[in-house]
């Protein structure tokens, strides 16, 4: 079940897709996509796939420690 977006804050604690602890860094409106979006920062896990460092183009939106360690997504399994 998908957490609600409107209960998250930046800095919860948060599951995201595959099972993996995440931060929120980042939560609202973006020039790449309609709509709201949360940013997180994965905690001890980076996404080869989809990861980045909190940017996208040349607008950054919240910042990471480690380069493809963040996404944007559109909901969190739950906060922790």
């Amino acid at each position: 079940m998908a957490q609600e977006n409107s209960k998250l804050n930046v800095g919860d604690v948060v599951l995201v897709s595959g099972h993996r602890l995440a931060v929120v860094r980042f939560i609202g409106y973006t020039d790449f996509a309609q709509g709201e979006w949360i940013g997180v920062e994965l905690k001890g896990h980076r996404d080869e796939k989809y990861g980045c460092d909190g940017s996208s183009g040349n607008k950054r939106y919240f910042q990471t420690k480690h380069e493809k360690a963040g996404l944007f997504v559109k909901n969190v399994n739950r906060r922790i």
